[in-house]
Formats: C-alpha cells, sequence, structure tokens
C-alpha cells in the first residue's frame, strides 16, 4: 500500500520526487517510497538529511517510515554518521511487505544508529510513528 493510499492528500505537506524515490512530508514524520533496483548510499542519505533538516523544526520527534514497496539495496553503513538519522528519539519504521524484505530489514538494522521498528503493513507503521508510545533506543 503507497501513502497516497492512505493519506488524504490535504495532510501532505510537501512531495519530493527523487530520482530514487519519493518523500513524501506531513507535520512530525515523512513516508520514503524508493523505486525499485536503487542503491541507498551515503551520498543519498546525506540529501535526504538536508531535506529534514529543512522541513523539520524539531528534529528530536519526527518519524520515519521506509515503505519498501520494492526491491531495492542500502549500503547498511551509510547512516551511521548521517544527521538526522543519529539522533536517538527519532522514530523509524521499516515496512516490509515479504519475508525477504524483512529479512534485509533486521540485517540492515544491526548497522544504525538507532533501532527501527519491523512492520508488515504501512497502517500500523503510520499508527506507531504518530503515536505517543515511547521509543526503543539500542
Amino acid at each position: 500500500m503507497s501513502i497516497s493510499e492512505l493519506k488524504s492528500l490535504e495532510d501532505i505537506e510537501t512531495i519530493y520526487h527523487l530520482d530514487i524515490g519519493s518523500v513524501t512530508m506531513f507535520k512530525n514524520y515523512l513516508v520514503t517510497e524508493f523505486k525499485e533496483g536503487v542503491l541507498l548510499d551515503a551520498l543519498n542519505y546525506q540529501y535526504l538529511a538536508s531535506l529534514i533538516k529543512d522541513h523539520f523544526e524539531h528534529l528530536d520527534t519526527f518519524g520515519y517510515i521506509s515503505n519498501r514497496l520494492n526491491a531495492y539495496a542500502v549500503v547498511p553503513t551509510a547512516l551511521m554518521n548521517t544527521e538526522p538519522f543519529n539522533i536517538p528519539n527519532a522514530k523509524v519504521a521499516i515496512v516490509s511487505y515479504n519475508e525477504t524484505s524483512k529479512k534485509s530489514s533486521i540485517f540492515e538494522s544491526n548497522f544504525y544508529p538507532f533501532k527501527p521498528e519491523i512492520f508488515d503493513n504501512l497502517p500500523n507503521a503510520l499508527a506507531w510513528v504518530t503515536s505517543d508510545e515511547l521509543i526503543t533506543t539500542c
């Protein structure tokens, strides 16, 4: 399920259509939906970080949902020193729709400076990111 199928367009503040996919910004969270076959490396994450810093007033309270509709590769170490991904209070959710994607997400999370929550559907990830539930730290 794409974010555009779930959320009303009036709730969306900004949509960035990038070569690697889309980034949909809301008031307190964002949703990424990357294209099939892309490689997410440090350069991609640095650019994404600049969009996040420009959009969110308080980096310690934003949420990030990686909606993995497509298969793509992630350089796990790319996030290690990239702000704002090293902010421990940011809520990060990964939506994996199949077992292969879920296994990749679990493996990649070993290298992240945060502990993402992994979901099998977007509505549950969205409910968690927008809830007041405490964040699990590494």
